[in-house]
């Protein structure tokens, strides 16, 4: 899903058959903190799983100012 350039940590799944997107929530990781916003990630599912991968995230705390922070952490999500 497309949310031009903004960082998000919000996800979605496309129902295909309907092509139809419903924003699901995953279970949050079992220690440390949930994925924060970004944009630019790998994100794959395979079979119950899903992996999350690196990406650009913002360093400011200020969304209106751009501070780039590559990332390059993995999560695991189910």
């Amino acid at each position: 899903m497309v949310e031009y350039g903004r960082y998000s940590n919000e996800l979605y799944e496309l129902q295909a058959s309907r092509w139809l997107w419903k924003k699901v929530k995953p279970h949050p990781p079992p220690s440390g903190l949930p994925p924060c916003p970004r944009l630019g990630h790998s994100f794959s599912l395979y079979g119950n799983k899903c992996y999350l991968f690196g990406g650009l995230a913002n360093e400011s705390e200020d969304s209106n100012n751009n501070v780039p922070r590559y990332l390059n952490d993995f999560y695991e999500l189910e």
